[in-house]
């Protein structure tokens, strides 16, 4: 406590705001005491001060209350009052927008509607003569918070309030409410005792509230107590006779009892004894239906086995006669390939070949010669010239990615200086930034560049020498392509960035050479974020990212300030690491996918009879359902269309040789809707897996868009999107063919249309990263913030 000032005197508020009022949580108590206040409140309060009025927050400290009540009722106009000085300077500080006003409540002359503080005046040895100067600048009303029957008090308070100190009516005010709060009720670090809550009214509006009882609010405790105990007195009287005749029946009843249970105790042993006869009957009945069921299942295995060593003998027969055949085949084969060999080896055209192989693969120039060519092939001629080019200038120049990074890193710190953008953000990449790529990290760059934050797009590369197409370029507008490596081996290039405030970087790769670059992100002052769009680990067990590693990855999420995952077993995956992962899906762009194609598949359905489904997306091997769509194209009536990559030609093949199937191929974000509106279903087939489980594809949001209806299997999740129809192949009642005819036929009702929109308005990517962005760990930032 302080001690070089009188306490509760200027001087001493004043130091203790300056030194000690954070420490010692004086501000978590403010909004402590304002939720209490703000529960107390009776409704025609709360409606007065939702409607709007004038407020003054007396003895506000540092603002907290003002604001909280502030944000409560945004049409209230409220003004926090302290005579501290320095608690008025950190008030605005802390809330640039509200209204302060650091002035002694005596020397006030502003009038306000309605004035509240809480506890403040139990700071005095006069409290009611503060309360007077309250009662002078208010208009309407005069609120109090106060602690009440603290008898045994802090040091700073001087005054203890009980019913006896409250006046119905003083100073043109009258009581209209008080309620007392027990905070020990729930506990808390703020406050052991209680608070009371009292409301005085001014005469101009009494005549809105009903008239108070005094008796029953202040003085009911002081006036009443004789009587009270007279009252008790007499009711333990009454108990106690009453406990004498209980005592009584209690005794008739225990013997009444005694002989119940006599009785009871000899029924129950003739059934026991019954019971053990007929125990013993059905045990012997089970044990002999046990053995002739035993007996039955012998004879069928032996049957079966017999059957089956018949039919292996035939087998056993025909593969053997099959590979005596084979054998004799490729014994042939061998005999031809030796000669044919041993030809090719003779012959002029193996000896000049022999030494080509030897002079290109041994003469330097030659070998370089050949694998310019060979990039020339694979690349292009533009790049085995910017390749060339780079060999050039690097020659006796060893540093000269660093000074195209740092000319990359000038430019945006300029245009930051000259107000053009307003912050930087590091996004790193699997790919190249293409502007028509519907994936979630080009959204999100393409989004934040909108906001006038450059973004630093780093491209990744499995080694130095690969090649990043236009490297250092802003190949989007505020979006710089940085190569991986120049990246990392420049990252002390970051310091140039300064004392900016809006620095970011939202990983999304938990890779090592990532993990490493955390700590050296968040030394140069940026805040960072990992969104975990997939399930790494499952993919790497399928034998994808082979970079991943599971404890670098629970590394990265313990280590960054905030983590946002696209779907909710993600969130659950990581919970044991962190309570406080949000789940932000993924999402759609109107102007991408076209502004006019909103619902164009409802507007153009077919009246054939033949149902018209359709897929596109990436056709990830690992968990995509061809033996599900190919269940379904057995039903003629059902016609297939699949737009997407990544399905092996055999698949594909397979899948041709039905007539109502047609693969499309590769398309254009831009030019989807030229197949989809004469779709009725968009699918979602995919294998159940914890892979599938993860994720959240973003196709969904696009048939929705398009108006389609939407069939999913193995994404448990999507049953809660509208206009989605989940299949459970494993436990369905009906075919697949059936459910997709079934779905065709559904009707979309008005109330699914009007969860369709809603649903559209909350998941566009803006939306998306817009939350994503704001949102604000405040168990890491906290940590941070204290360190």
């Amino acid at each position: 406590m302080i001690k070089t000032a009188t306490i509760n005197s200027k001087d001493y508020w004043d130091k203790r705001f300056e030194e000690n009022w954070e420490p010692y949580s004086g501000r978590k108590q403010t909004l402590y005491f304002c939720n209490i206040a703000y529960d107390l409140f009776p409704e025609w309060l709360k409606a007065k001060l939702t409607k709007g009025v004038s407020v003054a927050d007396v003895g506000c400290a540092e603002g907290d209350g003002t604001n909280f009540f502030a944000d409560k009722f945004p049409n209230s106009r409220f003004t926090g009052i302290d005579f501290s000085d320095v608690a008025i300077n950190k008030a605005k500080l802390h809330y640039p927008d509200q209204d302060f006003m650091q002035a002694d409540i005596a020397a006030v002359e502003k009038k306000f509607d309605v004035v509240f503080s809480s506890n403040t005046l139990e700071h005095f040895v006069n409290p009611f003569e503060k309360l007077s100067y309250l009662f002078k600048i208010s208009n309407q009303y005069t609120i109090l918070l106060l602690p009440f029957q603290e008898y045994d008090r802090f040091e700073e308070h001087f005054y203890t309030f009980d019913y006896k100190d409250f006046k119905i009516n003083t100073d043109g005010f009258s009581l209209v409410f008080a309620q007392e709060f027990d905070c020990s009720r729930k506990p808390n670090i703020y406050w052991a005792g209680k608070q009371l809550l009292i409301i005085y009214a001014h005469s101009s509006v009494l005549e809105q509230h009903e008239s108070l009882n005094l008796e029953d609010y202040i003085h009911s405790l002081s006036d009443h107590y004789t009587r009270s105990t007279a009252e008790l007195e007499t009711s333990k009287l009454t108990i106690n006779e009453l406990s004498t005749q209980l005592t009584q029946q209690q005794t008739t009843i225990a013997n009444q009892q005694d002989t119940i249970q006599n009785i009871y105790e000899e029924n129950k042993r003739s059934l026991e004894k019954l019971e053990q006869i007929r125990y013993e009957k059905d045990k012997e009945t089970l044990e002999l239906q046990e053995a002739i069921k035993i007996k039955n299942e012998y004879i069928e295995e032996l049957l079966q086995e017999i059957k089956e060593a018949h039919d292996s003998s035939l087998l056993l027969d025909r593969e053997l006669k099959d590979s005596e055949n084979q054998i004799e085949w490729l014994l042939n084969e061998k005999y031809k390939l030796d000669i044919e060999l041993q030809n090719i080896k003779s012959s002029r055209f193996w000896k000049v070949a022999t030494k080509y192989y030897f002079i290109r693969d041994r003469t330097p120039f030659i070998r370089k010669l050949y694998r310019a060519l060979g990039i020339w092939k694979r690349h292009g001629f533009k790049t085995l010239m910017q390749q060339f080019k780079l060999k050039l200038t690097n020659r006796g120049q060893t540093n000269r990615y660093n000074s195209i990074t740092k000319s990359v890193y000038e430019r945006i710190m300029s245009e930051i200086e000259s107000g053009e953008i307003r912050g930087v953000t590091v996004i790193p990449s699997a790919f190249e930034f293409k502007e028509l790529y519907n994936q979630r990290t080009i959204n999100l760059a393409k989004y934040l560049a909108k906001q006038k934050i450059a973004v630093l797009f780093v491209v990744w590369q499995w080694s130095k020498d690969e090649i990043v197409p236009n490297s250092h370029k802003e190949v989007y507008s505020n979006i710089y392509h940085v190569p991986f490596y120049d990246f990392t081996e420049n990252v002390e290039l970051l310091e140039l960035f300064g004392n900016i405030q809006n620095k970011n970087a939202i990983l999304n790769i938990p890779s090592k050479e990532w993990s490493q670059l955390l700590l050296p992100l968040k030394k140069y002052g940026f805040r960072t974020t990992y969104d975990i769009m997939d399930d790494w680990e499952e993919f790497n067990l399928v034998g994808q990212a082979p970079w991943y590693d599971k404890i670098i990855e629970e590394s990265v999420i313990l280590n960054v300030e905030n983590v946002v995952a696209v779907s909710m077993p993600l969130v659950e995956k990581f919970s044991h690491l962190r309570g406080d992962v949000s789940c932000i899906g993924n999402g759609y762009y109107s102007e991408l996918l076209g502004e006019t194609n909103r619902n164009i598949a409802h507007e153009t359905l077919q009246n054939d009879s033949q149902v018209k489904v359709g897929y596109f997306g990436h056709l990830t091997e690992s968990w995509f359902d061809w033996d599900l769509v190919e269940k379904m194209l057995i039903d003629p009536c059902i016609f297939i269309e699949i737009i997407g990559y990544g399905a092996s030609e055999e698949t594909i093949k397979r899948m041709s040789q039905y007539s109502n199937f047609n693969y499309i191929g590769k398309v254009e974000p831009s030019r989807l809707s030229e197949y989809v509106k004469s779709w009725d279903i968009g699918i979602i087939p995919f294998v159940l897996s914890k892979l599938s489980t993860a994720v959240d594809p973003i196709k969904v949001y696009e048939y929705i868009y398009f108006g389609l209806k939407v069939f999913s299997t193995g994404i448990p999740h999507l049953k809660d999107y509208p206009n989605v129809y989940t299949f459970d192949k494993e436990n369905a009642d009906v075919s697949v063919s059936e459910f997709i005819r079934e779905i065709s036929l559904s009707e979309v009702s008005d109330d699914t249309k009007s969860e369709i929109d809603a649903f559209l308005g909350d998941t566009t990517w803006e939306k998306r990263f817009q939350n994503m962005i704001e949102k604000q760990n405040i168990f890491f930032s906290e940590i941070y913030n204290n360190e």
